[in-house]
């Protein structure tokens, strides 16, 4: 009987040995599906998140693409009225040496030399092409009889255009006029611009000024037999009282 009590209480903790581990394999196997439960939760999320970055990604490569193709429909435009501007200001150019060669015609001049020397002078002084070409047709028309005579005549012209924030049409005019009402030489042209900086010194008149009313007074004062030096003196002096008055 001792033996079958001693079984039976065997039984008993082995039974109770059992509920233990069975309670404890439930427990592990809630848990482990719990966590499967947020495993698939957070592949959920995970995925979520990685179509919401596809979508922003894709969002902002639209964007971008657009941006773009407006900004080179932008910089298209821009390069077109450049390249057009260029074309015109070429055609322009095309003609006014037309002018200049029909002036020149009968006199062999170099227009090949002279053409280029136009172009080197308006970059290397900041003018207009154009306006350029104009001041070298004015300086053959006024008498410059060759290709090197007017080549330093325009040289002249953009060191007073540039030193009085004029420009070479306007000092190329007021020069020929006063070399002309004058009776001076072409080559006298450096002389003159000289004399009329040392005018803007001496009276309170601009270069500027001075190019655009010269020609107003020089004819009379040529004509009326008063020396360059006294014109320029007499209009030093009556700009200066002026402008202390």
């Amino acid at each position: 009987m001792r033996f079958v009590g001693q079984l039976l209480l065997q039984a008993q903790q082995d039974s109770k040995a059992i509920e233990a581990v069975e309670a404890k394999l439930s427990k592990l196997a809630l848990t482990m599906n719990q966590s499967a439960k947020a495993a698939a939760a957070f592949q959920a999320q995970s995925q979520k998140l990685k179509d919401l970055q596809e979508q922003i990604s894709f969002q902002n490569a639209i964007t971008g693409i657009t941006l773009l193709g407006a900004a080179l429909t932008k910089v298209g435009s821009g390069l077109a009225s450049v390249f057009v501007s260029a074309a015109q200001q070429a055609i322009e150019f095309e003609k006014r040496m037309a002018g200049i060669k029909t002036l020149v015609a009968s006199q062999g001049m170099d227009l090949g030399k002279l053409s280029m020397s136009v172009r080197d002078l308006a970059v290397a002084y900041g003018q207009d092409l154009n306006t350029q070409a104009a001041a070298a047709y004015q300086a053959l028309s006024s008498g410059a009889r060759n290709a090197a005579e007017t080549i330093d005549l325009l040289t002249v012209s953009n060191k007073l255009a540039r030193g009085g924030m004029s420009d070479s049409f306007s000092s190329m005019e007021s020069l020929t006029t006063l070399l002309n009402a004058f009776s001076m030489n072409m080559s006298d042209a450096e002389t003159v611009a000289d004399k009329m900086f040392n005018t803007v010194d001496y009276g309170k008149i601009s270069i500027y000024q001075l190019t655009k009313y010269i020609g107003y007074v020089a004819g009379s004062a040529g004509q009326g037999g008063l020396a360059m030096d006294e014109m320029f003196a007499a209009i030093a002096a009556g700009t200066r009282s002026i402008g202390n008055g």
